[in-house]
């Protein structure tokens, strides 16, 4: 004789699951959480910052190249970025620059776009030498 019939199929049965469906009867079994790890929490919070995407450097970075990296804190990179384009656009006189200067400006906004900005390399550096020192200890 059925004790109850199931919530999902309405099957009559008895135990703790459906015999029809395989759905819980009754209570629901609830999966413990984790304890909180701040280490973790800010694990996860400097890799999401380092895989954001940065429209707003790009697109600063279409206009003047090298801008996008000065904005994101990588200084050298900018004036770099800036001077080789200076360079590429400058051989235009020479043949070659008709083909390195839009190849350049492509990928100079591509990378104001996808690469983290100063503060967040600095942070995974960090957590990259606390987990090698946790390790060498444990």
């Amino acid at each position: 004789m059925a004790d109850s019939f199931c919530e999902k199929c309405g099957a009559p049965g008895s135990g703790p699951f459906c015999a029809s469906c395989g759905h819980p009867r009754g209570a629901v079994v609830v999966a413990a959480a984790a304890p909180y790890d701040p280490m973790a929490a800010e694990v996860n919070d400097a890799v999401r910052r380092a895989r954001a995407r940065h429209s707003a450097p790009a697109i600063l970075s279409f206009f003047i190249p090298g801008l996008g990296q000065l904005i994101k804190g990588d200084v050298l990179k900018g004036i770099l970025f800036f001077g080789l384009s200076v360079v590429f656009a400058l051989l235009c006189y020479v043949v070659i620059g008709f083909v390195l200067t839009p190849l350049f400006w492509l990928y100079q906004i591509y990378e104001a776009y996808t690469s983290p900005d100063a503060q967040t390399k600095k942070d995974l550096k960090l957590i990259e030498k606390v987990k090698s020192q946790s390790r060498a200890a444990g």
